[in-house]
């Protein structure tokens, strides 16, 4: 252990603050020739010293035994410091994100400790943007030996996912080659609608959706998909039409069903809308869903409640 190092940055953090020898001294209940027998590199605090001069300085314990300190304003801009060299420390991210609560809550902070905090989020954003598409190609890549209907659905979560991202090119790419190289498979042509949906590109979606029914008219999921790009063309008649069709031939797509519910709500159409809605309802109940029945339910009250109403 280096004793002048650390007696260097006592003194230096010391001087950083205005606080004298003798300020510090009373602080630790020690004499100040203690405080200046480390700084001279005579002696080393005692280590149950060490979290409490740390604490006064508004650092890490290890920030004092750094040869080459940073200076920095608070406790909370070092640890964010920290944090952003060592982003997949959640300790860390924890400590420095109390501190800046802790900076927030006293009412001394500037609008550069707002904006650190800021980043702060953004670097733990940022972090598990990167781990979590991690684990979508692990899905993917594991999924692809038997090719489930899981393996299907996590490639679409994924496309959403990079479309949120600025990426969506990359999905659009993607599952254009994958159509050339399996034409007969629907799921691709589901894939390629989500990816241009996503984009913002409806006049390509629907020329893939339109397409991709042309050769398989009775996939329940590709019907879905091109119910919700015709419902963004306002083509109302024809969004209806597939989410209908789609709901037909798999019972278990309830996804239609929910496009179906909108629909009928945004139209007023409660009639409609409450079997609908009922559908869901009963369809989640039987596979014990009842978290995701939140909305369904809220939708028949508010119908229920507007009967009443009339």
């Amino acid at each position: 252990m280096n004793t002048l190092t650390i007696g260097r940055n006592i003194k230096r953090l010391r001087e950083e603050q205005n606080i004298t020898q003798q300020m510090l001294a009373e602080k630790l209940s020690i004499s100040f020739q203690a405080v200046s027998k480390w700084e001279t590199g005579i002696t080393l605090p005692e280590v149950t010293l060490l979290p409490t001069i740390a604490e006064t300085f508004g650092v890490t314990i290890d920030d004092l035994f750094q040869p080459n300190m940073k200076a920095y304003r608070n406790k909370a801009e070092r640890l964010m410091s920290l944090y952003e060299s060592k982003m997949d420390n959640m300790e860390i991210f924890h400590q420095a994100d109390r501190e800046y609560k802790k900076l927030f809550e006293s009412g001394n902070f500037t609008d550069e400790d707002l904006g650190y905090y800021a980043y702060l989020l953004e670097c733990h954003a940022q972090y598990y943007l990167k781990v979590a598409e991690e684990y979508y190609v692990k899905s993917i890549e594991q999924g692809s030996q038997l090719k489930e209907e899981s393996y299907y659905k996590n490639q679409r979560q994924y496309i959403l996912f990079l479309s949120r991202l600025g990426r969506s090119q990359e999905s659009i790419d993607k599952y254009s080659k994958a159509i050339l190289q399996e034409p007969d498979n629907p799921q691709h042509y589901s894939s390629l609608i989500a990816a241009y949906k996503n984009a913002g590109d409806l006049k390509n979606a629907i020329k893939v959706a339109e397409t991709g029914l042309a050769l398989f008219p009775s996939d329940a999921i590709l019907l879905t998909y091109a119910g919700d790009t015709y419902k963004q063309l306002l083509n109302y008649d024809n969004a209806k039409k597939c989410w209908e069709r789609a709901y037909q031939l798999d019972k278990n797509l309830i996804d239609s069903q929910y496009s179906l519910a909108c629909y009928y709500i945004e139209n007023r159409l409660p009639e409609q809308a409450e079997k609908a809605l009922n559908e869901i309802i009963a369809w989640n109940n039987e596979r014990g869903y009842e978290i995701e029945n939140r909305w369904a339910e809220s939708e028949l009250k508010k119908i229920k409640q507007a009967e009443n109403n009339e």
